[in-house]
């Protein structure tokens, strides 16, 4: 399988080769010959490959694979990728480095990032003039630069790294296969070994490739999480600027710690029933329960307890506003948008609020905001929030502060508080739930007993007295 059977050139006759050094990790510096990233332009290069998701019918909903989408190469569908995208769809090829296919079908939300990470691999491949047979792991290496420092792009936007590490190792992914499936030689994947140490007192050993882009700034930012002031300063932003619609969908992340994705998706009928909120005020309840089960990432539905408060101001929007919405899209479109959360932007009436939209209210700036403010560290905040909180009802019943109780009971409630926030999110890796928990260990020892918990949230360990 080469480019040229594809009907293209092996290398794009308007793209220079150049000499790149590239420093090698256990070597000298050694020389490759392919294109420089600064060579290619990311928004005038064309990428031939892409992406063709198939309309759920009855017929293909029943087949195991038969959303499954396909790689396509300018107007033909590319037959080995899109093999490819079947076999990992069907699980009968493992992302893991030496690891075993387990047979089970992934969810759509995850193929479809597989998908485009596998398109956008082959598009960086023949921009610079190099066969997918040919490619080795420095190019690898170099495609995560270039995607972390925003040099292949349209907008040349720079990504976390912990993004551009996964868009490489679904490179390394289909490089495996494609050597396993004897479309090329062996490829290889540099890895080493790396334990990390549970709070049950478990050691994990798992096998990692090497060069991955650090990712050590994660804790940095959760000691930088903004105040409960600032957050309700930044909804108020958002519904005079955006719409009261988008300020209720971004209250609804920081209330849940749901992914955008996930809180653009629940749908108007999953909402508490005024009824239900009725009674669990009048028995004095401060909390009342959603099910979320709409691109629920790992495909898991979760049940989430959270503020009767905002229920019911949701609801009194729900039946009235929200009502008004849906109607001037259904007569639009000629069909009611099920989903909760609908624009009420002029021109935009009743259309279903995207992630899109949603992300882009967190980027919104005003004097006193929070400096860093994303939709992922608002999880980060609710998640903190709802520990903190629940340390605090714990050690109110003896009459104390937390920061008052010995650093032994602070780790306990800590522990119980932190497993009840993993089930409340979703997913949590054992990495941030450490941070998580020697960051609140460490804040409750050293800030003063006088100091409220939100000076928690800002990691002001030195706070004078």
């Amino acid at each position: 399988m080469t480019l040229k059977q594809f009907g293209l050139a092996a290398r794009p006759p308007h793209l220079p080769v150049q000499r790149r050094s590239i420093p090698c990790r256990n070597g000298p510096v050694a020389e490759r010959s392919y294109l420089a990233p600064s060579v290619v332009n990311p928004v005038t290069t064309i990428r031939p490959f892409s992406v063709f998701f198939p309309k759920p019918t009855d017929r293909n909903s029943r087949a195991s694979v038969g959303l499954c989408p396909s790689v396509w190469l300018g107007r033909r569908v590319s037959r080995p990728f899109s093999r490819f995208m079947r076999e990992r769809h069907a699980g009968r090829w493992s992302a893991e480095i030496g690891g075993e296919p387990t047979g089970k079908l992934l969810s759509l939300k995850t193929i479809e990032h597989v998908a485009y990470s596998a398109a956008d691999f082959l598009n960086w491949l023949f921009a610079h003039g190099i066969r997918p047979e040919d490619a080795e792991y420095h190019h690898v290496l170099s495609y995560q630069s270039d995607v972390r420092h925003g040099r292949w792009s349209s907008g040349t936007v720079m990504l976390s790294p912990g993004w551009a590490n996964v868009k490489a190792d679904e490179a390394c992914t289909l490089l495996r296969w494609m050597a396993a499936r004897g479309y090329r030689r062996a490829f290889h994947v540099p890895t080493k070994k790396v334990s990390w140490r549970t709070r049950d007192g478990k050691t994990i050993y798992k096998e990692v490739r090497v060069g991955k882009e650090d990712q050590g700034t994660s804790g940095l930012e959760l000691m930088n999480l903004p105040l409960e002031p600032q957050v309700a300063d930044w909804l108020e932003v958002v519904r005079k600027r955006r719409g009261r619609a988008k300020s209720l969908a971004c209250r609804a992340v920081v209330e849940f710690g749901s992914r955008k994705t996930e809180t653009c998706s629940i749908e108007v009928t999953a909402w508490p029933a005024a009824a239900v909120i009725d009674k669990a005020k009048s028995l004095g309840k401060k909390l009342v329960r959603i099910q979320l089960t709409k691109n629920i990432k790992n495909g898991r539905p979760r049940a989430i307890d959270f503020d009767v408060e905002f229920a019911h101001i949701v609801r009194v929007w729900i039946d009235g506003p929200r009502n008004e919405l849906a109607a001037i899209y259904a007569k639009r479109h000629g069909t009611e948008p099920t989903q909760l959360f609908l624009s009420d932007a002029k021109g935009h009436e009743g259309t279903p609020i995207s992630a899109h939209a949603l992300y882009e209210c967190f980027k919104l700036k005003w004097d006193g905001g929070p400096a860093i403010w994303y939709p992922h560290l608002a999880r980060h905040y609710s998640i903190c929030l709802g520990i903190l909180k629940g340390l605090q009802r714990d050690a109110a019943t003896l009459d104390r502060l937390p920061n008052d109780m010995p650093l032994e009971w602070v780790q306990r409630r800590t522990s119980y508080w932190v497993d009840i926030q993993r089930r409340r999110s979703g997913h949590v890796s054992a990495q941030t739930t450490e941070i998580y928990t020697q960051w609140i260990e460490n804040n409750l020892v050293l800030i003063p007993a006088h100091k409220d918990y939100m000076a928690f949230l800002e990691g002001d360990e030195h706070a004078d007295a």
